[in-house]
C-alpha cells in the first residue's frame, strides 16, 4: 500500500477517554479515501460540484491501538476489490513512532452521477490505475466482533417505535458536515452517534457507575440515503448483545419528517474503566438494567 495521508491526533479531536474520537478516525480515513480516488483518476467526493464521483456506501473500521493527543499518524491505502460500478478501498492508519497499526478501514463506494445518483461504469482509464493499486486484506483488518452479513431491509421510524428503541440524539445536519457536492459525509453519522454515546451506553433508567464508559473496538456504517445540510435526523438505538465486558449495539439515523433512514450503524465495544484505563465489567445491577434495552432482532 502507498502512503496517502499524514497527520496527527490533535488534542481537540480526543474525547473523555483520552484518545482520538471515532468521528476523527473516520474524517481522517475519508481524506485518505479521497486521495486514493484521485490517484485512480476519478473526481473525489471533496471536489466542488463534480459531475461524477465515488460515493461511500459502507464503511467498516477496526480500532487496534489508541491514538493519544499529539500522536503522529500515517494512512496507507490500496484497492481490495472492484466490479464494473463499485470498489472497496483498504486503508491502514499506523503510528509513526512504532509502525504499529492504529486502525483499519474498509470503504465500499459506488461510481455515480452526482446530480441524478445514477450508478454507472468506471471509465476505461480506471482499469490500469486500479491494477496498480491492488492489495490483499491482512488478518488484522478482518471483521472480529461484527458478523458483516447482508444489510437488513431499510428500517423506519415506525419500526423504531415498535421496538421501543432509545432516542439518543436529534438535530439538523450542518453545512460543514457536507462534502464538495453538498452531501453529508459518512463521518457525520459516526460522529453524531459518538456524541450521543452516553445515552446509547446508559439509556434512560440505567444508572451510570462513576468512571465507567465504553471504548470502541469495531464499527460498521451503511449509508442508506444521501442527506443534505438542513435535513433533520433522530438517532434511535438499542443493544443487540451484552457480555461480561463487551457489548454490541445498533443505531438508526432516521428522518423525523418522512420516517425513512439516512444511515444504519453497528458498533462493538468494551466497557472501559476510565481510571484504570482497561476493560471492566459493569456492576451486576447495572448490567441487569442494561438488559432491559436488549433488542436481539435489531440489525444494521
Amino acid at each position: 500500500m502507498r502512503d496517502v495521508w499524514l497527520g496527527v491526533a490533535n488534542a481537540w479531536e480526543c474525547d473523555d477517554l483520552g484518545h482520538l474520537n471515532v468521528k476523527f478516525y473516520a474524517l481522517k480515513a475519508l481524506e485518505a479515501f479521497a486521495a486514493v480516488i484521485d490517484d485512480l483518476g476519478i473526481a473525489n467526493p471533496e471536489r466542488p460540484a463534480p459531475l461524477a464521483t465515488a460515493r461511500v456506501r459502507e464503511m467498516h473500521t477496526r480500532f487496534l491501538a489508541e491514538a493519544r493527543p499529539g500522536a503522529a499518524l500515517t494512512i496507507a491505502g490500496g484497492v481490495l476489490d472492484h466490479d464494473a460500478t463499485s470498489l472497496t478501498v483498504l486503508l491502514e492508519m499506523r503510528h509513526d513512532a512504532t509502525g504499529a497499526p492504529a486502525a483499519t478501514f474498509r470503504i465500499t463506494a459506488d461510481h455515480l452521477h452526482v446530480k441524478t445518483g445514477r450508478v454507472f461504469a468506471w471509465p476505461r482509464k480506471f482499469a490500469d490505475a486500479v491494477a496498480a493499486m491492488k492489495v490483499e486484506l491482512p488478518d488484522h483488518a478482518a471483521p472480529r466482533g461484527l458478523a458483516m452479513g447482508p444489510l437488513s431491509p431499510a428500517p423506519s421510524m415506525a419500526e423504531a417505535d415498535r421496538l421501543a428503541l432509545a432516542t439518543i440524539s436529534a438535530g439538523v445536519f450542518r453545512a460543514d458536515e457536507s462534502d464538495g457536492a453538498g452531501v453529508i459525509r459518512p463521518s457525520s453519522f459516526i460522529g453524531r452517534s459518538s456524541d450521543s454515546s452516553y445515552r446509547m451506553i446508559f439509556p434512560a433508567g440505567v444508572a451510570r457507575p462513576p468512571g465507567l464508559s465504553m471504548a470502541a473496538l469495531e464499527n460498521r456504517l451503511a449509508v442508506r440515503r444521501a442527506a443534505a445540510p438542513g435535513d433533520r435526523f433522530v438517532l434511535r438505538s438499542g443493544y443487540v448483545e451484552i457480555n461480561a465486558r463487551t457489548a454490541r449495539f445498533v443505531s438508526w439515523a432516521l428522518d423525523p419528517v418522512s420516517g425513512d433512514p439516512w444511515a444504519t450503524f453497528e458498533g462493538f465495544g468494551a466497557f472501559f474503566d476510565l481510571d484504570a484505563r482497561r476493560a471492566a465489567e459493569p456492576p451486576a445491577d447495572v448490567r441487569e438494567q442494561l438488559r432491559a434495552w436488549l433488542r436481539p432482532e435489531l440489525a444494521i
